[in-house]
């Protein structure tokens, strides 16, 4: 890849059952798109920009598995909703404002998934 200048690789994924990606940003924005939205390149191109504005934090991958989806703050600061109620959107947008900071230096610190039949996959203790 040759990004323009300025411009980082912020996520690289292996989509195999992969419907739909949830991209965030640093100042609490948040998209969802089909894949298939998303174009496939080739080598030497400079990738594809899902987001207009704001700083990208976290590209997740959601399966029809995965149920919800929890973002995390600097602060501390935490939401955890349904991945049904993040609307579909196209790339040249700006995103659904998920959170709202007081304190100019807060900002989305992680995003994880979360799947209908629990939490992560557990270890199992060997017998």
């Amino acid at each position: 890849m040759n990004p323009k200048t300025g411009n980082l690789v912020a996520a690289q994924m292996v989509t195999p059952e992969v419907d739909q990606i949830v991209v965030t940003s640093k100042f609490g924005q948040i998209i969802k798109l089909p894949i298939k939205n998303i174009p496939k390149l080739g080598r030497a191109t400079q990738g594809v920009i899902l987001m207009k504005t704001g700083i990208l934090v976290a590209a997740q991958m959601v399966t029809p598995d995965v149920d919800q989806i929890v973002v995390t703050s600097k602060f501390g600061q935490v939401i955890k909703l349904p991945i049904k109620n993040i609307p579909k959107l196209g790339r040249a947008t700006q995103g659904v404002i998920l959170m709202r900071f007081t304190d100019k230096t807060d900002g989305v610190a992680g995003v994880a998934t979360l799947y209908k039949n629990g939490d992560e996959e557990e270890e199992k203790p060997s017998t």
